[in-house]
């Protein structure tokens, strides 16, 4: 796969449009000339036979540019990503489409872009990581007032992070905008009022040659975001009021309304992507359909003092899955730190905190299938680091502290200097499997017994020991 190289001067830019979805409202942008040309062809020539092309599903594989900050923070979720083509899928089946993930992603870290989705720098970078043959899709944190955007002069889409989200019909919307679809208020975008000739009348007798071109979808002029049912008072030239259909994923109704696409749309879509060629022409995915978890090797659960520049992750992954989707959270059921798809069954992290607790998960799937994102993982497995390798400790030639069982059974914490006999009270917290605090207590000069703990379930915690704010130590708890 080459990447398709641009030359990106601001004046070009000025000669397309771009279709895009807002959540406050309408957009100022339309259809390019060249792609409303063919569709007004397209129509009239197979408005009475809109199946005029082959028959069978078309495979298209999406190439997903995950945009972030300029220090490699905030990329939209790999999980996520794995679930909204799921749900393409689910929503274009009737079109006879079928999308799969190329499993390399590609991370851009450009906060100008980051920011501002719809900027110069975002087209520029755009046009430089474009990659042919696939459908190029990015992900980025915010746009002013869009929730995504087709660029039909770089023929690619981008979408904001928040709207891209299960359940939502952002990435719905602007694929159907790459696959020709106007929406269904065609002319009214941006507060426009359309021409006569140009504006399509309730009646359907001129909806060949205005408003959207389909005659299957009733005239529209709802350029911002709306409740269903409509329950307006416009009317058109020949006085009769709009009924605009909340139904068709092309219009801006809210996404809990939208759920299809019309026949002519369908048909339309189809055309178009069979002159896409060299897109649809590349086989089948592995489709296979993953049904068991991995299981995670190491670092096995509770793993103490990993090398924080070198920590390894393995596990085994389901025999008939192709592809290993890794996360790596903070513990305690923070937020993910990293996300990782490889065809590998390892994973080499050099990167993490000295003596900190993490947790990680994986789960199995294929690139023609990435459902049940949600139940295929494997537990979360916790671990924590050490000293990073070779450094030293300046804490650790003053302290002596060690965890032991008394006589009866109880976890104890031993707290001694081997310098001075006079030294700081040092404080412990305690969490269980899932990060959850359960004890936090000072420790004392000697022998400090953990009795709170004679009422907590059985099962394995971590204590770290902190002293004026910094960690001096870390222990296995066993109850």
């Amino acid at each position: 796969m080459k990447k398709i190289l641009f030359l990106v001067v601001s004046l070009y830019f000025l000669s397309f449009n771009s279709y895009s979805q807002k959540v406050d409202g309408g957009c100022n942008t339309r259809i390019s000339s060249i792609q409303e040309e063919w569709l007004k062809s397209w129509v009239l020539k197979h408005a009475d036979n809109y199946r005029n092309v082959k028959s069978g599903t078309i495979y298209m594989p999406i190439k997903a540019h995950i945009v972030g900050r300029d220090n490699g923070t905030g990329y939209y979720s790999l999980a996520t990503l794995l679930q909204v083509i799921c749900e393409l899928n689910t929503r274009y089946q009737p079109v006879g489409f079928y999308f799969y993930l190329d499993p390399e992603i590609n991370f851009i870290d450009n906060s100008l872009f980051y920011e501002d989705g719809s900027s110069q720098d975002a087209y520029n970078s755009m046009a430089a990581n474009n990659v042919a043959d696939e459908i190029n899709m990015y992900f980025v944190q915010a746009s002013p007032g869009l929730c995504g955007y087709y660029a039909p002069w770089l023929d690619c889409v981008c979408i904001i992070g928040s709207c891209g989200q299960p359940g939502g019909t952002t990435i719905t919307h602007e694929l159907g905008h790459f696959f020709s679809l106007p929406h269904t208020f065609n002319g009214w975008e941006g507060g426009n009022t359309p021409g006569p000739a140009q504006l399509e009348l309730v009646n359907g007798s001129n909806c060949q040659t205005a408003g959207d071109y389909f005659c299957d979808t009733p005239a529209d002029f709802l350029s911002y975001r709306w409740n269903c049912p409509y329950q307006g008072t416009q009317t058109d030239p020949t006085g009769t009021s709009y009924n605009p259909d909340p139904t068709f994923y092309m219009s801006y109704a809210s996404d809990i309304c939208t759920n299809r696409f019309s026949n002519l749309q369908i048909g339309a879509m189809q055309a178009n992507a069979n002159t896409r060629t060299t897109l649809i022409n590349q086989g089948t995915p592995n489709m296979t359909i993953v049904t068991k978890l991995p299981t995670n090797c190491t670092p096995s659960n509770f793993d103490f003092d990993l090398i924080p520049n070198q920590t390894i992750l393995r596990w085994t992954k389901p025999s008939n899955a192709a592809y290993s989707l890794v996360q790596l959270a903070s513990f305690g059921g923070g937020a993910i730190i990293k996300e990782v798809i490889t065809s590998d069954t390892f994973l080499v992290l050099n990167n993490l905190n000295a003596s900190s607790p993490y947790q990680w998960r994986v789960r199995g799937f294929n690139v023609g299938y990435t459902c049940d994102n949600a139940t295929m993982f494997s537990n979360w497995n916790t671990f924590s680091t050490g000293e990073v390798f070779n450094a030293v400790s300046n804490i650790s030639n003053e302290k002596s502290i060690y965890a032991f069982k008394n006589g009866v059974g109880e976890n104890c914490i031993a707290y001694y200097d081997n310098a001075n006999t006079n030294i700081e009270t040092a404080h412990v917290k305690v969490y269980n499997a899932l990060g959850v605090l359960q004890l936090s207590k000072d420790l004392n000069f000697g022998i400090n017994t953990l009795s709170e703990m004679n009422e907590m379930p059985a099962g394995t915690y971590f204590a770290f020991v902190e002293r004026k704010g910094v960690r001096i130590s870390q222990f296995k708890l066993v109850k």
